[in-house]
């Protein structure tokens, strides 16, 4: 019960903190956008579609790499309207479920038995870099997590039961990206290695589910004419070369190994569970990769096992054996926290005036319900509900659907000032500008080595409205 207690205090806890921070880290950026808009279209019109997609135009239906999440988050924006900070909130309650349910399913398998090194566990998943850009933002990788997170919990049930989660969960994960289908073939694989037998029905409700999830998407996708949208979606995202821009993870992977190798193979090797996460944190993020891509964004995929193995062999009494050891790992673990979420809070706290998004509305200036709008997506949550149709930039820019009778009906832009010359002549028309985003301050020394650019990102954003009579 005092786990149980201690547990639902962090997690509260957790939830406050990022819910009145939350909007000044990370700037609102192209990624997240991109996954809001058709899940804004479908609550606000009623249509599936998305002004922000390149490949494919508004009137067709969405098809992106990830449509479960816009789906779900379309009924979520239903509730709680359509904000920065609502439509980040959805991660953070996935992720805060996702906590629970690895908290029970570690507990079930023998693991973390002190709610102290729990506790600990938790929140160094919850502080490192990776994870945390995942609940502050509004990519889907919250949803994918969420869904591992309940096949750990079936997986440590009996019965029947333990089928049903693990089928469930896995049915849902080729919608929710083909990536997260992956890293389950992956643990499946590795978790009938570490427990052979003892593993086999778990093993194949999770690739049943598998299998039904990709035989359902592929159907609807076929069923809507938008196969090969999806797939040069899927093979586009592929070919982006990506590794992890995450200070937290590499931290926490030396502190794990060095502390698995200080433990001895009597500690870990020879037991299954153990085993098995260390596996699957070493070795699963390494075949994602070779298979198409590991960003920022996946870390989690190994974080949350290694987490697990480092603070169970801790809890075993294996770090007092050595003082220098001892003092190595746990100074590599408190520098990887301290690099995660703080360092973002601090970057949120710096540029507190610049990711305002009330500034972000001063720019935008009054919106009119007959405006169509191209915007950068930086100023989307100050436009799209306002607006009678908004399109991104990277539409306009990389995308070769938009009409010139759209392009015509365009009469605000809230866009970079540098990409003002290229969209006015595309405009074609007089344009009269407006307010402009006030300059950013100087860079922190430690905000200066960028981890990618999300630390030192501020809203460049300027307005700029069509002289009626001016028209194309």
């Amino acid at each position: 019960m005092r786990a149980t207690s201690a547990l639902i205090v962090s997690l509260v806890l957790f939830v406050a903190l990022n819910a009145v921070s939350i909007e000044y880290f990370p700037a609102v950026w192209l990624d997240e956008v991109m996954f809001t808009d058709p899940a804004a279209n479908l609550a606000i019109d009623g249509k599936f579609v998305s002004t922000a997609w390149p490949d494919q135009p508004d009137n067709q239906i969405w098809a992106g790499n990830a449509p479960l999440y816009s789906l779900l988050l379309a009924a979520w924006i239903k509730l709680f309207g359509l904000s920065i900070v609502s439509v980040r909130s959805f991660n953070l309650v996935l992720v805060s479920c996702s906590i629970a349910c690895f908290w029970r399913a570690a507990r079930s398998a023998g693991l973390l038995r002190s709610s102290r090194y729990g506790i600990a566990a938790i929140l160094v998943v919850l502080l490192e870099y990776g994870v945390a850009l995942n609940y502050r933002a509004g990519r889907y990788d919250g949803l994918g997590l969420f869904l591992i997170a309940i096949a750990a919990y079936g997986a440590t049930r009996v019965g029947l039961l333990r089928l049903f989660f693990v089928f469930a969960a896995c049915i849902a994960m080729p919608a929710t990206g083909l990536q997260v289908a992956l890293y389950m073939s992956i643990v499946l694989f590795l978790a009938l290695l570490a427990f052979g037998r003892g593993a086999l029905p778990a093993v194949i409700a999770g690739a049943g589910g598998l299998a039904v999830g990709a035989i359902l998407l592929f159907s609807a996708l076929a069923g809507l004419g938008v196969v090969d949208v999806f797939l040069s979606t899927i093979d586009r995202l592929r070919r982006i070369d990506s590794t992890p821009k995450d200070p937290s993870f590499w931290l926490l992977l030396l502190a794990t190994v060095l502390q698995m190798a200080r433990s001895g193979a009597q500690t870990w090797w020879r037991q299954p569970v153990l085993g098995f996460l260390a596996s699957v944190g070493l070795l699963a993020p390494l075949l994602v990769y070779v298979a198409g891509r590991f960003p920022t964004y996946y870390t989690w995929m190994s974080v949350v096992p290694l987490s697990a193995v480092l603070f169970t062999l801790i809890e075993r009494g294996k770090m007092l054996e050595n003082r220098i050891v001892t003092g190595v790992v746990a100074g590599l673990v408190v520098t990887a926290c301290l690099m995660g979420l703080p360092l973002q809070l601090a970057s949120g706290a710096f540029y507190r005036r610049e990711r305002s998004y009330e500034e972000v509305r001063r720019v935008v200036g009054p919106i009119e319900p007959n405006d169509v709008v191209i915007a950068d997506p930086a100023a989307y949550y100050a436009v799209r509900p306002k607006a009678a149709k908004v399109y991104l930039t990277e539409a306009v820019f990389e995308g070769q659907w938009m009409t010139d009778e759209q392009l015509r009906r365009v009469n605000l832009m809230v866009i970079r000032p540098q990409d003002f010359d290229i969209l006015a002549e595309r405009l074609g028309g007089g344009w009269q500008q407006g307010t402009k985003s006030p300059p950013a301050r100087g860079e922190l020394p430690l905000f200066g080595h960028r981890f990618g650019d999300k630390l030192v990102a501020t809203y460049d954003l300027q307005a700029f409205r069509r002289v009626k009579g001016a028209d194309r």
